[in-house]
């Protein structure tokens, strides 16, 4: 449920553009925040690559824009492409960024992701827009290469003079924009919220009823990851583990599509591991899935503040995760956090889950997860768009 805003609206309808790499970001990260410009008054225009790049499917795509439609928005699309390197591309995407905001005449850019980021604050302050840009978590990170934070950081750095709101969603990339950036203002978000209330499990849920609906049988030991089948997600780690391990009982069940798929399923075939690792794609109905699983398992190298992993601990699944930025504030008992380059220390994890009651663990990640809440998230949001116009 969406947290009535103060009943203020914006005078004379002011005109807003949401920039993003991909639709499925509008749908994973910005439907509560669509709900509230409107409630406020706001024109809204999205532009976005519809087509390629999204890490849901078609058809959820095609349900966006419908909503979309019917919440009088207007959709741009965008040539967007993952990284810096097609440069061709890039220049197509400047030519059609800039063509919007010479021909639409927007109050605000709230604009987030790498590319859709940049282009965002170039052409929002060059056409004298209010900017906001919210980082789901900077591209540069502990850990990683020197060639990331060299363009990365430097990146963020030159464009934070564009900024007249930085939003981030994790401590560790507060502590760092506060002590290096230049934005007017730097603000701390707690993610993009979760409905903790609608995400508890039903008292009835029967979970060896649930297991059998997936062949899975009352003594398997379930490890399920959500998410991206990409590098960055680095499923291949408990894929790997599963391997050496050789118990028949422990089940992995992974949500998610991606460019890996073919990768992933001619490992499993090659390790005939058809019985033990289970790929079910792109799913809109997690909770029960979260609800039949032991553990939920979130290796990824890097996060900014994962929905999957919110999920996971509203549901009251035991959540083991990589020892990263974001992560490492939604589960803070070192026992379940490992290396996300260290297999023994995955392997520690997922023994000790397997070897302990985790209820303490559970309760704990719960209680922490309270000032998440997306009431909380909307009502802060709610003061943003006011306060920018």
């Amino acid at each position: 449920m969406l947290l009535q805003c103060d009943s203020q609206s914006i005078k004379n309808g002011k005109k807003i553009l949401i920039l993003s790499n991909t639709a499925s970001m509008i749908v994973q990260f910005n439907m509560n925040n669509l709900y509230i410009l409107k409630r406020l008054g706001y024109k809204i225009e999205i532009a976005c690559n519809f087509i390629e790049g999204n890490t849901c499917t078609i058809k959820i795509i095609q349900e966006l824009k419908n909503t979309l439609k019917n919440m009088d928005i207007t959709c741009h699309q965008i040539d967007f492409a993952r990284g810096f390197r097609n440069v061709k591309n890039q220049f197509t995407i400047q030519k059609q960024v800039e063509r919007l905001f010479k021909s639409k005449s927007y109050d605000v850019v709230f604009c987030q992701s790498t590319i859709a980021g940049v282009m965002g604050r170039i052409y929002g302050k060059k056409y004298s827009c209010k900017v906001i840009y919210i980082a789901h978590g900077f591209q540069f990170y502990s850990g990683a290469s020197k060639i990331r934070w060299i363009t990365f950081y430097t990146l963020e750095k030159i464009l934070s003079k564009l900024t007249d709101l930085l939003i981030v969603i994790n401590e560790d990339d507060y502590k760092l924009a506060k002590k290096c950036f230049m934005a007017k203002r730097i603000m701390l978000l707690p993610g993009v919220g979760i409905d903790i209330r609608a995400n508890l499990l039903d008292k009835n849920f029967d979970k060896n009823n649930e297991r059998k609906k997936m062949n899975l049988e009352e003594d398997d030991f379930v490890i399920l990851s959500v998410g991206e089948l990409s590098r960055r997600k680095n499923h291949k780690m408990v894929i790997d583990l599963i391997y050496k391990m050789k118990n028949k009982k422990i089940k992995y069940l992974i949500c998610g599509i991606g460019n890996l798929e073919k990768e992933y399923r001619d490992l499993i075939k090659k390790r005939k591991l058809e019985n033990q690792v289970f790929l079910l794609g792109y799913q809109t109905e997690l909770k029960n899935i979260y609800g039949i699983a032991d553990v939920f398992c979130l290796t990824s190298f890097y996060e900014g503040l994962p929905v999957c992993l919110l999920t996971a601990i509203a549901t009251g699944t035991v959540s083991i995760c990589s020892d990263i930025r974001g992560n490492h504030e939604l589960v803070r008992d070192k026992n379940y956090l490992f290396n996300p380059k260290d297999p023994k220390d995955l392997e520690r994890c997922i023994k000790y889950v397997m070897k302990n009651d985790n209820t303490n663990a559970v309760e704990n990640n719960l209680e922490n997860l309270k000032r998440y809440d997306s009431h909380y998230v909307n009502h802060i949001m709610g003061k943003v768009f006011r306060g920018i116009v």
